[in-house]
């Protein structure tokens, strides 16, 4: 139930550290349970609009990237593809979305 609030999705940006984190493991809200999914139907974006990002983190915002039917799964990607160092996706864990274009871990 992590969440980096101020990750990058660019490989250049790996090695930067992150500052702020949501852990929901123990609290929170129905979010906390949004399942992964390699063809997501959500997009989460961070917002920042009471403070300069430096003083405050920010809060996370999930976009609708498609129509979802009623009744439908939500689901955003917890790693996006292009973030993950070739050497690191054996040690991830595996995906089960059962998407067409699933890749195998998340």
């Amino acid at each position: 139930y992590v969440f980096d609030l101020d990750a990058e999705e660019k490989r250049e940006d790996l090695s930067l550290a992150g500052k702020f984190s949501v852990d929901a493991e123990n609290c929170g809200n129905w979010t906390r349970f949004i399942n992964n999914s390699c063809d997501p139907n959500l997009i989460v974006r961070t917002v920042n609009y009471e403070a300069p990002a430096k003083q405050h983190p920010g809060r996370l915002i999930f976009i609708c990237d498609r129509d979802i039917e009623a009744g439908e799964e939500l689901t955003f990607t917890y790693t996006p593809t292009h973030a993950v160092a070739p050497e690191d996706i054996a040690l991830k864990p595996r995906c089960s979305c059962d998407a067409e274009n699933c890749r195998g871990w998340y």
